[in-house]
């Protein structure tokens, strides 16, 4: 097992993962010789997990609104494109870190620290994330995780451990419309297929029902997945890519409309000086 300057290793029987410190993001995860984790052909999306922090979805013009100001911030927030250091290591786990710094401070004015575990053991992966506020006032974020996992064919289903909701929230431009279209669950099934699923964009489950759900794609590979702690799941892949990502969310982007502050984004969490809050995915390969 290997820490270098810009990736971590770790390694538990026949599972080994990689991790980007550039946004924490797991890059490869291999099982019995097969990669689970999408490729990030940069042709569909370049991503493969990234964490989205300080908030989920977009914000309207790209922009919040904190003490007064208007700040720029991107679509998942700035997270993803962080680097991280390492802050505790095994050889089947590692956590890795982020903490604010002047051109942070500048767009999200709070004194934080991200935390970032992953970790294995014999049933697969388990992805905890931490948000502890580590200054003098109440702290509004919001964070989740978007691993994308391998879908051979493009197409497959998705079973919910719970039956949800046969209208969900359209989404257009990236802002949640107050509209709906069909979510395609039946009998907590739905069928995916990337080059029809997600013509309206992602499928997005807010409020959800389910803690979990398995998918299978077309040859029959799949995942068993379980949450704690988020309340929205989002199911999304490129149109036509071999990739489905599994998504969960504490928060969701703005409305159509929105002109609030940040502390007046729908579904947003606050966090008072000294606390921790901890969210975690467990991922286990079929």
């Amino acid at each position: 097992m290997s820490v270098g300057n810009e990736k971590v290793c770790i390694q538990h029987g026949d599972h080994r993962v990689e991790i980007s410190l550039f946004g924490a993001e797991i890059r490869s995860w291999v099982r019995k010789g097969e990669e689970l984790i999408w490729s990030g052909d940069p042709r569909w999306w370049a991503g493969t997990a990234p964490i989205l922090f300080p908030v989920c979805g977009t914000p309207k013009d790209g922009k919040i609104r904190i003490d007064g100001i208007e700040r720029e911030m991107t679509t998942h927030g700035f997270a993803a494109a962080s680097t991280f250091v390492v802050s505790e290591k095994t050889d089947d786990s590692v956590v890795l870190q982020l903490v604010g710094n002047d051109e942070i401070h500048a767009v999200y004015p709070y004194a934080f620290r991200l935390e970032v575990k992953v970790s294995l053991d014999g049933n697969g992966l388990t992805q905890s994330v931490s948000v502890t506020n580590m200054g003098d006032r109440s702290m509004p974020y919001s964070v989740g995780i978007h691993p994308a996992f391998r879908f051979v064919g493009g197409r497959g289903d998705v079973l919910f451990d719970h039956d949800e909701a046969s209208e969900i929230p359209l989404v257009r431009n990236r802002l949640v419309t107050g509209k709906t279209k069909p979510s395609g669950v039946v009998d907590r099934k739905v069928v995916i297929d990337t080059e029809e699923s997600f013509k309206l964009g992602a499928l997005c489950f807010f409020n959800s029902s389910s803690n979990g759900l398995v998918f299978c794609d077309s040859d029959g590979r799949g995942m068993q997945v379980r949450v704690g702690g988020f309340p929205h799941l989002v199911l999304w892949a490129a149109q036509g890519a071999e990739f489905l990502s599994i998504e969960a969310w504490t928060g969701h982007g703005d409305m159509e409309g929105f002109t609030g502050s940040f502390h007046e984004r729908a579904s947003t969490r606050f966090i008072d000086p000294g606390e921790r809050h901890s969210y975690y995915g467990e991922f286990s390969p079929l």
